[in-house]
């Protein structure tokens, strides 16, 4: 198949005009002198190719980088030269425009294709040469729409659209071969045979036209088209004559094979025609008499060649990226992008406070339900109660400050005091005033020694339990149970529900497995909906559409919300579904659980389990409630017992002076100090703490001013 020939260049170079046009624009060329050297490096290249599968990729690259190039830096004026030879003939056109260089590039890319097409179809890949010429006159196609002003014959309306046609024919015919191999059926052969051949003739009068007129093309390439004609045309027949054949008409199929043979250059191939006419001519005039026509019939065409798109050179199935160099450019971005960008900034941050506030609305309405129901707390309140009871930290406390100074050391006995001053007493001979005080004191608070001590008693197994904490958990632990420390005196009733315990099964622990589940799978929704915000939010932030924009900068600033950026939203459309479905699916796992829950509280086992809960608790209130009435008496027993030991250490001081002022005395006094000296001062007590508890504390039947 004809393969076109490559149109050569002299050496260019961007650079005349880039440096200028950028240092107009960004205010300097410098720091971007090695993306110039690049662009310059890709012309050598390209210029220079050989028509393979690798050239094709070069010239691709180029004129890719050169439409990225005219994005960032205008083409006009443009001050490079380049400069391309004619085809078939030496003069060399020179243009200042990049237009003429994105023409030429191309034309060259399309007869690259055209040499790897007929290369693909002499090695019998029909398929891929049947790509690679459409994909060829796919480019001359646009070629000719998008460049009108051609500056030789080779890129001329005219030529291109036969360089087009020929592509078309040739790819026509290639797709005709690969359905004679695939046995196709013969009247689907013959069509696209015909429809090969029409095209080449279409391709043979303007090729004959352009050399005729422009002395453009190669005798050769005429001389291929006629055979090719002749022989597509036979091979039509042939197989519509076949079709004929199928269907027992065989006046048409005789027909259509003496017609064929006119076209056949081939005489061993003639001789066989010749044959199979003989044969069927015979069977015909014995058995089927079918008319023969003085003239064919005529075969109708089925056309599929199609120019394909630049964009489809390489297949729907290929990662152009991986061909494509970055664009070299991309740092150089103009200001119109720059508030395109701006409005696109604003629209994705309106866009997650929007799906942010729905996310935060779902998950108050979840806590707000949740906390509703006391979900998941009442789960565990209802749970089987625990053995192990935790001692209230204020009771903590208390033990703390009680173990300092246990009880038993507290001295709340006086009799020996109250008797050694008596003794000073008996010693005066002559009663005075101030031991009739004396007695008179000694015995004005013997009543109240009485009550301290019975305050003491009252309270000591309590207050020793307090200062033990060992012993308040087991103390806790009895309360729990015994229904001595319920402070409510129906909680010693046996209720209804009570009765009923023993016939009704208790599945209560399961229907709270059932709520804790569904609790928990809304835990899950949550943390899903806001793994999806976060998502949302990383993408919207690592979002960048700054090369888009740039590709679209001669949009209308009124129209690039509508063209660019809405469609480059709907990138992040995945995460709102997912944020949409979590909130869909959290209203009807909340349905579940308000219902299951309903269902929970209605429920004998739970009533039941609720009246026990509530008891123990109320067992617990009350046992601590002992304890700090037992504290509150303990502060009274220590303030009593420090005032009371001050009040007899004065007494006993004030009967010793008595004593001594009474000379009668005095020798009685020398013997009881021998025999019975005064005690020794003891250790100060823990001076008494403000008794914080006033709430709980009872009024004391000991009264501390009796020793004043």
């Amino acid at each position: 198949m004809i393969a076109l020939k490559l149109k050569t260049s002299e050496h260019c170079s961007w650079s005349d005009h880039l440096t200028s046009a950028i240092a107009e624009i960004y205010g300097t060329a410098s720091e971007f002198k090695h993306e110039i050297e690049v662009m310059d490096r890709m012309r050598d290249a390209a210029i220079n190719i050989s028509p393979t599968s690798s050239g094709r990729d070069i010239l691709y690259k180029y004129f890719a980088q050169m439409e990225l190039l005219s994005l960032h830096v205008p083409m006009r004026p443009f001050k490079t030269q380049f400069a391309w030879y004619n085809l078939y003939e030496d003069e060399l056109v020179t243009q200042s425009s990049s237009a003429f260089e994105k023409a030429c590039i191309l034309y060259n890319l399309a007869a690259c294709l055209s040499h790897l097409g007929s290369e693909a179809q002499s090695a019998g890949d029909n398929k891929s040469a049947y790509h690679d010429f459409c994909s060829a006159a796919g480019i001359f196609d646009f070629i000719s729409e998008n460049f009108l002003h051609p500056a030789s014959v080779d890129l001329q309306s005219e030529t291109l659209i036969c360089l087009r046609k020929l592509m078309l024919a040739q790819a026509q015919h290639c797709f005709f071969l690969k359905a004679q191999e695939s046995k196709s059926a013969a009247g689907l052969v013959a069509k696209l045979a015909a429809s090969a051949v029409g095209l080449y003739r279409d391709v043979l009068e303007s090729l004959e036209k352009l050399y005729d007129e422009n002395y453009w093309g190669e005798k050769e390439n005429l001389r291929y088209l006629e055979k090719s004609i002749n022989d597509l045309h036979a091979a039509s027949m042939l197989f519509e004559a076949q079709n004929y054949e199928s269907q027992l008409k065989y006046g048409n199929c005789i027909a259509l094979l003496k017609e064929a043979k006119k076209y056949i250059s081939d005489k061993r191939e003639v001789q066989d025609l010749n044959q199979r006419i003989k044969v069927l001519d015979r069977d015909n005039d014995l058995i089927y008499h079918e008319r023969i026509p003085a003239c064919p019939p005529e075969i109708q065409e089925t056309l599929v060649a199609k120019p394909l798109p630049l964009s489809s050179l390489y297949g729907a199935d290929a990662d152009v990226s991986k061909i494509m160099d970055k664009d070299l450019f991309e740092r150089m971005v103009p200001v119109s992008v720059h508030e395109k960008a701006s409005v696109y900034s604003e629209m994705k941050a309106q866009f997650f406070r929007d799906e942010q506030e729905k996310a935060e609305v779902a998950d108050l309405k979840l806590t707000s339900a949740l906390e509703y129901m006391d979900l998941p707390a009442a789960i565990s309140n209802l749970r089987v109660s625990n053995d192990s009871v935790q001692v209230p930290p204020e009771v903590l406390e208390m033990s703390y400050e009680v173990n300092s100074l246990p009880i038993s050391s507290v001295q709340t006995n006086f009799d020996g005091q109250r008797e050694r001053i008596l003794s000073y007493v008996r010693m005066q001979q002559t009663p005075s005033e101030t031991s009739n005080i004396i007695k008179q004191s000694l015995v004005n608070c013997k009543k109240s020694d009485s009550k301290l001590e019975e305050l003491k008693q009252l309270y000591e197994k309590d207050i020793q339990t307090l200062q033990n904490v060992e012993e308040l958990e087991s103390f806790y632990h009895k309360a729990q149970k015994d229904p001595a420390f319920e402070s409510n005196s129906l909680g010693n009733q046996m209720s209804l529900l009570d009765l009923d315990a023993e016939s009704t099964p208790d599945n209560l622990d399961n229907e709270l497995d059932k709520v804790s589940n569904l609790v928990v799978k809304l835990k899950k929704i949550m943390a899903e909906r806001k793994s999806s915000l976060t998502e949302l939010r990383k993408g919207i932030l690592e979002d960048d559409i700054t090369q888009s924009l740039v590709a679209h900068q001669n949009v209308d600033k009124n129209e690039i919300v509508e063209t660019v950026l809405k469609p480059e939203m709907k990138k992040f459309d995945n995460h709102v579904r997912r944020i949409e479905a979590t909130i869909r699916l959290q209203s009807a796992v909340l349905n579940d659980v308000a219902e299951a829950w309903k269902q929970v509280l209605e429920s004998k086992s739970a009533k039941r389990r609720m009246n026990s809960q509530e008891s123990e608790t109320h067992r617990i209130a009350a046992a601590t409630e002992r304890l700090k009435l037992a504290y509150s008496s303990y502060l009274q027993i220590i303030e009593g017992s420090n005032k009371a030991k001050q009040f007899y250490d004065n007494l006993e001081r004030n009967a010793l002076g008595s004593a001594s002022s009474d000379s009668a005395a005095q020798p009685r006094l020398g013997n009881d100090f021998q025999q019975n000296p005064p005690p020794i001062p003891r250790k100060p007590s823990l001076p008494p703490k403000e008794n914080g508890l006033s709430g709980y504390t009872t009024p004391s039947t000991y009264d501390p001013s009796m020793y004043h």
